[in-house]
């Protein structure tokens, strides 16, 4: 595994990435929450080996007495999420973001991971990040799984995952969201607020 420098870790710049305590809820016989970030991890490493410009910055893991302890990313200023409101103490501000660009460049990211014969899972407004020229960066690939594995740990985020197949990593996992996401951003530019989020995205 790629290692981040000492340098990388203590730029304010950069962000590191650490265990949460509620992924403890979600062990299980076979899988610990150790797991998690060391699956994301090796997710990285295919990306690092295998680049797209806007899919997360990975410098590589912070390692403490020969156990990964994080992963150390380019911190990015904000989320979709906070952009549309929808993240606590987030205001409104779509700014100058062109909705259609952004789509396609998620699209092109999420067609990136699939080329790679990776299903991401857990794609919503809170794991799509902004650089400050609104750039859409996919952030956070502790679901990610290889297309037709079995998934372990986590999975999804309501509403983005309803209709997901629980079961299986497929495509169409990342597609639907996809498109529940390009509804939302739509709405938003077009009422100038933050869109209703349910059943109905």
């Amino acid at each position: 595994m790629t290692g981040a420098t000492k340098e990388q870790i203590s730029n304010v710049d950069n962000y590191i990435k650490k265990p949460s305590l509620l992924d403890y809820a979600l062990e299980s016989p076979g899988y610990r929450a150790k797991d998690l970030i060391l699956k994301e991890a090796r997710i990285c490493e295919i990306l690092l080996s295998k680049p797209h410009p806007n899919i997360v910055d990975y410098h590589g893991v912070v390692e403490e007495g020969g156990l990964i302890r994080g992963l150390c990313f380019v911190k990015l200023p904000r989320t979709l999420s906070q952009c549309m409101g929808l993240s606590f103490a987030a205001e409104f501000d779509m700014g100058n973001i062109d909705v259609e660009k952004c789509l396609s460049g998620i699209a092109g990211r999420i067609a990136h991971l699939h080329s790679l014969g990776l299903v991401h899972n857990d794609i919503n407004l809170g794991n799509i990040m902004l650089r400050d020229d609104s750039t859409p960066v996919i952030i956070d690939f502790d679901s990610c799984e290889w297309e037709g594995a079995k998934p372990e740990g986590k999975m999804g985020t309501f509403p983005w995952d309803e209709g997901h197949s629980l079961d299986v990593a497929k495509r169409e996992n990342d597609l639907l969201a996809f498109k529940k996401i390009a509804e939302a951003l739509r709405e938003a530019k077009l009422t100038g607020e933050p869109p209703v989020v349910g059943d109905d995205i």
